[in-house]
């Protein structure tokens, strides 16, 4: 199912967002000063959730029926959830006493994330076996899979 047009041009401005939040962090982690609140915990944190609504957005867009879609977004905003209680809770030298529960949302990450993958690498395996040629192109697909996950 192909996203609708309006949906495609939210998930560009969202990424556009993403983006411009991402190049803002990244300039504030080299201006002098040292460490600031509005660098590593806002920004931080604001560029960590307009990632997730980009997911979300595209989750919407396909109407959950893209289920490697819904596990990656639920993957990425249990990591953001993580850096967020993380930022906000720990003391004022990084300290947050553990188990947390930034800790949950760094550990369910994973899962959701393999899942996804999982779902995707079956998916792209499914699609290849019906041609006399599919063996070829079945090796073929299998190297960069490979490549990635070593």
């Amino acid at each position: 199912m192909e996203p609708s047009t309006r949906s495609r041009r939210v998930i560009r401005v969202l990424l556009v967002v993403t983006a411009a939040l991402l190049a803002a962090y990244a300039v504030g982690l080299f201006l002098p000063g040292g460490p600031s609140f509005a660098v590593d915990v806002l920004l931080s944190i604001s560029t960590q959730w307009a990632a997730v609504l980009v997911f979300a957005a595209v989750a919407v867009a396909t109407r959950f029926r893209r289920i490697e879609v819904v596990l990656a977004t639920l993957a990425v905003a249990f990591s953001a959830f993580g850096d967020t209680y993380y930022a906000l809770a720990a003391d004022s030298d990084g300290y947050l006493p553990s188990p947390s529960p930034a800790d949950a949302g760094y550990l369910l990450f994973y899962p959701f994330m393999v899942a996804a993958i999982l779902v995707l690498a079956h998916r792209h395996h499914r699609g290849y076996g019906t041609k006399p040629q599919s063996n070829r192109r079945r090796l073929s697909s299998s190297v960069p899979s490979f490549a990635v996950t070593s």
